[in-house]
């Protein structure tokens, strides 16, 4: 489990932008041979769940201990397959709303908003 994220950590940095890294034998996070098992915080499938929240650190409320990191601004997305994980790269900026064309309807804060649970 331990070689996986130290190569992870020392890998990333060095791969360019645009460039995919994929990690095989995610499996053997559940296997105690390898020094694996479910929900094992030392496992990589459990290293890499953290990853999916830095990947959204965007989005952390204030306080929330969660900071954008050199992940969050290189990480586009995350693919899980059966035993493999792809990582795409590319350069990230923080998201913004954006409005074009006229509104069809009145805006209105989501607070007012009323939901029929019926």
């Amino acid at each position: 489990m331990l070689q996986q994220a130290t190569t992870f950590e020392e890998l990333w940095g060095q791969l360019k932008i645009g460039g995919i890294y994929l990690i095989e034998d995610m499996h053997t996070s559940y296997w105690p041979a390898f020094g694996g098992a479910y929900k094992a915080p030392t496992n990589f499938m459990e290293y890499t769940k953290n990853l999916i929240d830095q990947l959204n650190a965007w989005y952390a409320v204030d306080g929330s201990g969660l900071v954008v990191n050199g992940f969050t601004r290189t990480a586009f997305a995350m693919h899980y397959y059966d035993s493999i994980l792809v990582i795409e790269k590319r350069a990230m900026t923080a998201p913004h709303a954006r409005m074009k064309g006229k509104p069809s309807f009145p805006l209105a804060p989501a607070e007012q908003a009323v939901y029929d649970r019926g």
